[in-house]
Parts: structure tokens; sequence; C-alpha cells
């Protein structure tokens, strides 16, 4: 019965490809598939069709459950089981689900801005927690005062000129404009969109909300003068972000 409904589903799937069969071909199909194993009748309808096996179903199997089907390579495979046998300490009879599951999780971890906005605030709470106490700074400062007095003994009056001169420019020529956005105000922009996904508000007031190819855009333009601040900055998906920057370029044309 299984290996029928697997030659049921290929049919139906070929048929999303507009490729039909005859009842001959059908028969024919059914015949190659007698008397084999489910793994060996799933071979065979690979052989047909390579791509067929490529192609990934989500269907709900429950109010909450849902089912995903997808092929994979004999390497993947291999990885899959190689990584159940590292995370066997602490669960020894992982399903596939579970690993599935798991990945989920530190793919998100590693990967959503909001998390890693969150990351940041606290380590910025530590590091305030760790804050010197009275009497550390001005101890840096004499530390640093009799560094400054060593490099003094070892240059010339004008060397040492020269020396300060370098510095003083150094410390307060002004940057050149950039469109790098502070990791900081990036993380404020994520922390306050609260994994809302993209902010783009149609003409009929309808919020997009997309959570695809999420990305920081500027609400006034950086080349018009736009600030990196995050009063400034929004998050948008990639084609809402393209859409405001054609009719913006057909604005100015």
């Amino acid at each position: 019965l299984t290996a029928a409904a697997k030659v049921q589903s290929f049919i139906l799937l070929e048929k999303k490809q507009n490729k039909t069969y005859s009842i001959e071909e059908k028969r024919e199909l059914v015949d190659s598939c007698l008397k084999k194993s489910t793994r060996e009748v799933e071979r065979e309808l690979a052989k047909r069709n390579p791509d067929i096996q490529e192609i990934e179903t989500v269907k709900p199997v429950g109010r909450d459950r849902f089912q995903i089907s997808f092929s994979i390579s004999e390497e993947t495979e291999q990885k899959m089981t190689k990584l159940k046998g590292l995370l066997a300490h602490s669960n020894p009879t992982m399903t596939t689900a579970e690993l599935f599951e798991k990945l989920i999780e530190l793919g998100l971890e590693k990967f959503d801005p909001v998390k890693k906005a969150q990351r940041a605030t606290n380590r910025k709470r530590r590091v305030a927690s760790r804050a010197p106490v009275n009497g550390e700074e001005g101890e840096n400062k004499v530390v640093n005062d009799s560094a400054d007095k060593d490099v003094a003994s070892c240059l010339s009056d004008s060397q040492f000129h020269a020396h300060e001169t370098k510095s003083q420019n150094r410390r307060f020529q002004p940057t050149s404009r950039s469109r790098y956005i502070p990791a900081s105000e990036r993380h404020k922009v994520w922390s306050r969109n609260r994994s809302g996904g993209c902010e783009f508000v149609s003409d009929h007031g309808e919020r997009c909300s997309s959570q695809q190819a999420l990305q920081v855009d500027h609400v006034n333009g950086f080349a018009l003068g736009g600030s990196h601040g995050a009063e400034n900055l929004r998050v948008v998906c990639a084609k809402h972000n393209r859409f405001v920057w054609k009719n913006l370029s057909r604005a100015h044309a």
C-alpha cells in the first residue's frame, strides 16, 4: 500500500508539472514497481524524473502540526546522522523532527536581528555592572600621563611637537560621512520592531508585515541627508525597499 501511494503521488506531482500519463503508461509504471520494496520503488520513480523528488511540500496534519516532505542528498543524510550522534549525550533517541527543531532554534538565535539586539543590550548591561569604581579612573589617568612623559623623553622638541600635532589632528579631524549604520542604532531599530516584520504601510493604511529578506532602511534617504539615527530608520522587506527607492528616484528625476 505504501508503494502504491508513492506511485499515485508521483503521477499527481507529474501532472502538476503538465506531464500526463495515459492508461498504458500508468500500467507500465505500476508493473515496474511490482514486487519491489518501498526504497526500490522510490529509486525507480527518482530514475524516471530526478527533479520530482526535489519538490518540497508542506501540509497540515493536525491543529498545530505540519508535515514537511523534501529530499536530501546522501552526503547530507550522513551529516545528519553524524550530528545526531554528537547530540546523543543529551538526547540518545533524537528523531529527525527533534533535530530539525533544534537547528531552527540555533539558526534563529544566530541570525534573528531582534535576538542580536537583545544580546547587545545584555552585553552593555554587563559592562555597565563592571564599571570602574571611584579611584580606578584616576589611576588609569596617572598611567596614561606617565606613558606620555616616556614618549616625550625619547623625542626631541621638534619631534615631540610634531607628535602632539599629529595626535591632535587625528583626534579632532572630522570623519567623512559613511553609509555604514552603527550597530547600536540597528539594534535599537530591531528591538523596536519586535519581530513585527516589514513596516511599510500602503496608501490604504495596510502594513506589509512580511518576514522575507528584511532590511534596515532610511525613512529620509541617506543620499538626501538622512541620518543613521534610529528615529530615521525602519525595517522593510527587500521588495518594498526597492519599491520605495524607485518611487523616490522618479520623484527626483
